[in-house]
C-alpha cells in the first residue's frame, strides 16, 4: 500500500478484495476439509483480482481510483 500511494494511486479495494478471498477460502476449506486447499483458494483469488485491476490500469489506462471504486463495488454486491 505505501508503494501505491507513494506513486500516486490509491487502492479503495483492499478490503473487499480481502472479504471475497476470505469467503472463497472458508467455502473451500468446507467443502474439502483440507486448510492448505483453503488457503491456497484464497490466495489464488487475491491474485486473480490484483491482476485484474493492474491489467485494468496498465493496459486500459484508466485511473487507479476508478479501476479500484469499480472492484469495490463489484466484490461487496
Amino acid at each position: 500500500m505505501t508503494i501505491i500511494i507513494i506513486t500516486g494511486g490509491i487502492d479503495l479495494s483492499v478490503g473487499s478484495i480481502l472479504g471475497l478471498a476470505g469467503l472463497m477460502e472458508q467455502w473451500r476449506w468446507r467443502a474439502a476439509a483440507s486448510i492448505v486447499t483453503g488457503v491456497g483458494v484464497g490466495i489464488v483469488t487475491g491474485l486473480i483480482c490484483g491482476f485484474l485491476n493492474g491489467l485494468m490500469i496498465t493496459q486500459l489506462k484508466i485511473a487507479p481510483f476508478i479501476v479500484t471504486l469499480g472492484t469495490l463495488g463489484y466484490t461487496v454486491v
